[in-house]
Parts: C-alpha cells; sequence; structure tokens
C-alpha cells in the first residue's frame, strides 16, 4: 500500500518549466533568448513561399496583434500554462509561479506584435550577417525612456511583475528579441533604439482597437460580466479595414476567454 501511495505521489509530481528569460544573476541585463534559436523560419505547412523566407527585418506579411485577458492569463498560470511561453517555474499552483494580485486587473492587455508569413512566421532575426539578435540594455532603457514605460505600465502589463521595470527582462525582452527585431531593426546595432520604435509601434497597433477594448474591459468590471462570442466579435467587424482578420476568444457567456488576435498590414 505505502509503495502505491508513493508511486502515486511520485506520478502527480508535476516538473516546472523554465521558459528562456529574465535577468542575469546579477540584475543588470536581460537574459539572451535567442542564443539557441534557429535560422529558419517556422513553416507548419513546410509551404515553400516560407521556407524561402530569410528572416530579415521588416520582411512579413502581415502584424499580428496579441491581446491578454488578464484574469484568464493568471487562471492559465495556476493550471501550469504560460500562454507567454516567457516565465520560469511555471508549475500548477501552489508550486509555480502566480500573478501579483496588485497587476491582475479585469482588462485586456498587449501581448505583442507579431510579424507573419502567410504560411508562417518569423522567430529572432537577427539585425544583419554582422549583427546578431541580443537583449536591449534594460538599465539603459529604463533610465531614458521614462515615459514610455509609464505608458507600456498601462496597456502592456505582465500581471506576475510587480512593475514596468521588473517587466523589462520579462515579457518585454521576450517580445523584442523574439518578434521585435524581425518588424524592424532601424537601430542597427543600437537595440535600444529598435526597442522603442517596436514597443511604440505594438501600441500604436493597441490603439487602433482602443473602443473595442474599453468596452470589452467595461463589460469585465460588471458585478455579473457576461458577453457572447459573437458580441465581441462585433466590436472588431465594425472598426477593422484589412480583409484577412484574424480572432479567438472563448465561446461561453462569461468572460473567461485567453486571447483576441487582430491583423494588420501596415501600421
Amino acid at each position: 500500500m505505502l509503495l502505491l501511495l508513493l508511486l502515486a505521489a511520485r506520478l502527480a509530481l508535476v516538473v516546472a518549466v523554465d521558459y528562456p528569460g529574465g535577468w542575469l544573476p546579477d540584475s543588470q541585463q536581460c537574459v539572451d533568448i535567442c542564443v539557441h534559436a534557429s535560422p529558419s523560419p517556422i513553416c507548419p505547412t513546410r509551404d515553400p513561399s516560407c521556407l524561402a523566407k530569410k528572416q530579415l527585418p521588416g520582411d512579413y506579411d502581415f502584424l499580428l496583434l496579441e491581446l491578454l485577458f488578464l484574469p484568464q492569463f493568471c487562471r492559465d498560470l495556476l493550471a501550469g500554462v504560460d500562454l507567454t511561453i516567457s516565465h520560469r517555474n511555471v508549475n500548477k499552483y501552489p508550486h509555480g509561479i502566480v500573478c501579483e494580485p496588485s497587476k491582475a486587473a479585469s482588462k485586456l492587455s498587449i501581448h505583442g506584435l507579431w510579424p507573419n508569413y502567410y504560411a508562417g512566421f518569423s522567430a529572432c532575426c537577427n539585425v544583419s550577417d554582422a549583427i546578431r539578435n541580443q537583449p536591449f540594455d534594460a538599465l539603459v532603457f529604463a533610465a531614458e525612456s521614462t515615459e514610455l514605460l509609464r505608458e507600456m505600465d498601462e496597456v502592456w502589463v505582465d500581471p506576475t511583475q510587480p512593475s514596468s521595470f521588473h517587466t523589462l527582462c520579462e515579457l518585454y525582452n521576450h517580445e523584442f528579441q523574439k518578434h521585435g527585431l524581425c518588424y524592424a531593426a532601424n537601430g542597427g546595432a543600437d537595440f535600444d533604439l529598435s526597442a522603442r520604435e517596436y514597443f511604440r509601434a505594438a501600441m500604436r497597433a493597441a490603439a487602433v482597437y482602443k473602443e473595442a477594448t474599453e468596452t470589452i474591459n467595461g463589460w469585465a468590471a460588471a458585478n455579473d460580466p457576461k458577453t457572447t462570442l459573437a458580441a465581441i466579435t462585433a466590436l472588431y467587424q465594425t472598426r477593422v479595414q484589412q480583409t484577412n482578420q484574424c480572432f479567438s476568444f472563448s465561446d461561453s457567456d462569461r468572460l473567461q476567454g485567453s486571447v483576441i488576435d487582430r491583423c494588420l498590414y501596415s501600421l
């Protein structure tokens, strides 16, 4: 009997997932999440047009803006699922990382702005053959971009972190290294400049859907928050001009969806 109990306990033990990211041990710089990245794009269907891509900055067919519904993101973390694939110690509660109660507001927040191909996507693009992908300088960014960081703290929240400063080497650098340099690398070796351009572009994209976001946030703040997939979709159908539109949200009468995706062709 004891052997069976020990076996059951062992089977119930879930090993935590540690995604690349975070601060280096000296808390001065971000971990380089792209150091072991593949030079080839991700092409799930092996489409020749996708396979031929060289993952060059600015070479994409459309941009995908993803918004997270923070309460559901936090619930997913409790189940050992990290939709941002950017945190360490992702494990089922009470063993894994959890959200900071003060940051887990009932609202939509930017996850990222992702350059995509029609049949796949790029990730961890290098600036050029001579300048490879690197993190931005978090401490310099915090010192020189205080207003931008304040704006990001309002619309681009990592609810596992107590502040946007702590988020610099968490979600922010993850999105910049993985997607930002694929969007554009106008700063060349100045990764802070490229990071600022990317973060501002993502916030401009989110601002296009500000009215829809505010409506959904209003529903979420109600005493009995309810909506439907059709009602949410209608918010975007009346405000989006592009013909190729992406969307995913939980099909229930309560706000339990995880993400909203929108496709854009330019900013």
